[in-house]
This record gives structure tokens, sequence and C-alpha cells, in this order.
């Protein structure tokens, strides 16, 4: 958990430096970064267990892979503020990561769905069983969250 916590503020910080470095390079008045370390972050774990929905995860899918199944995971954000970094991991015989198109140039907008696909390479699944899904981001007010849910996978 403290591992995920850190990937996101490390993930965060370096999207925050380089928007200063941009806007300092567009601006026509000089910008200085600052040097001292702080921490804007708050951190949530299950405070809101409804921030994001998981709104299917689905597999197997096509085309049909021989090293193991694709599968595809649709979130949904369910607060009133934009999610600007989002992972999720798939627990099943071993941990798959799941990267979504999310940034804050990219921002998942409150109400919006965003879908990521992976094939589970030597993942053997039931579609009658439950696995864990461990949903990580942050939100556009620095927020990081992270969430566990019970997720099944079906056809």
């Amino acid at each position: 958990m403290l591992k995920r916590i850190l990937k996101f503020f490390v993930a965060a910080t370096l999207v925050t430096m380089l928007s200063l470095v941009l806007s300092a390079c567009q601006s026509s008045t000089p910008t200085t970064v600052p040097t001292t370390t702080s921490t804007p972050f708050t951190t949530t774990t299950t405070a809101n267990p409804e921030m994001i929905e998981v709104v299917s995860v689905r597999g197997p899918l096509a085309p049909i892979n021989p090293g193991g199944p694709n599968v595809e995971i649709t979130l949904k954000n369910v607060t009133n503020l934009p999610v600007i970094a989002l992972s999720a991991t798939l627990y099943l015989n071993q941990n798959f990561n799941f990267a979504f198109d999310v940034s804050s140039a990219n921002p998942l907008l409150p109400g919006k769905t965003v879908s990521g696909s992976l094939t589970l390479i030597d993942a053997g699944f039931s579609d009658t069983t439950s696995y864990p899904l461990v949903i990580d981001g942050v939100l556009q007010e620095r927020q990081i969250f992270s969430l566990n849910k019970q997720v099944q996978i079906t056809p």
C-alpha cells in the first residue's frame, strides 16, 4: 500500500514540476521553481469507497491469445472532481497492472468512464470467483486514493 502511495506521490510531483517548467518556458517573465519539498497531498484509503465505480471486468475477449486471455476493465468517476492519475491491479495467481489514459492533461471527468485492457499471460481465472482489484488514483485536488474492490471477470 505504501509503495502505491509513494508511486503516485512521485508521479504527481513530476507532473507538478513539469507543469511549472512548461509554464516558465511559455511565460515572458522568468518563473522560479521552489526548492523546498512540500507534500500538497492527502490520502484517502476507504473514506469514500465509491470514488471510482467498477462498471465491468470482461474477459476473455477476442482476439484469442494463446499466452493468456485479454481482459478489459471499465471504471467510472463518481466523484465531483476530475481524476488526474488512475491505475488498477487485478490479483489472480499473479498481479496484473492496468494503466488508464488519464493525466492532468487528459483527466477523467466526473460521471465519465475509462477502459483499459491487458493480456493476462499465464493467468487462470473463473467467471464464478471474485478477485481482488485495487484501484489507485489522484484527484485534481492532489488527493491520493486507494480502493479495494472484489470483482468477477464476466464473459
